[in-house]
């Protein structure tokens, strides 16, 4: 009985241990950071003293699987223009992070809805703009 109690112990230990810490704003902004380095570096060595990158990011359940998507839109001087900044959408698939919205620049505005397309909700970017759908694999403007 003993020896079933400790082996029961360390299988929940190294779960526990193994398991992947929550995603919470922080670690979100270290990804996006890692993953868009090269436009970040790109645009900081423009004018050194421009070189102050924020990233605002916001996480949420887009396709209803119990696990955040990072909405992130990256405020550089040189990565934002009179249409805003450089915004991105990240889904963690198969272990990596990748890009599920192509390239965009908004003012940070990001509303979803609980109508979906393809397990996804539909997603806008503020008004003006029309709702995004998840087609083959990212979302994009559904073609008229």
């Amino acid at each position: 009985m003993k020896s079933l109690l400790l082996i029961s112990i360390f299988v929940i230990l190294t779960h526990h241990a193994n398991a992947e810490a929550p995603l919470n704003e922080e670690k979100a902004i270290s990804i996006v950071k890692e993953l868009y380095s090269s436009d970040i570096e790109s645009a900081e060595s423009i004018d050194p003293k421009w070189a102050n990158t924020e990233i605002e990011v916001f996480l949420t359940d887009l396709n209803n699987d119990k696990k955040n998507e990072i909405f992130a839109v990256i405020h550089q001087r040189f990565l934002c223009g009179s249409r805003g900044c450089m915004t991105v959408l990240l889904e963690k698939k198969e272990g990596n992070w990748q890009s599920i919205l192509g390239r965009m620049i908004t003012h940070g505005y990001f509303e979803s809805f609980d109508e979906t397309h393809n397990g996804y909700k539909l997603i806008n970017f503020g008004e003006g703009y029309p709702k995004l759908k998840y087609i083959n694999g990212r979302y994009q403007f559904e073609k008229p």
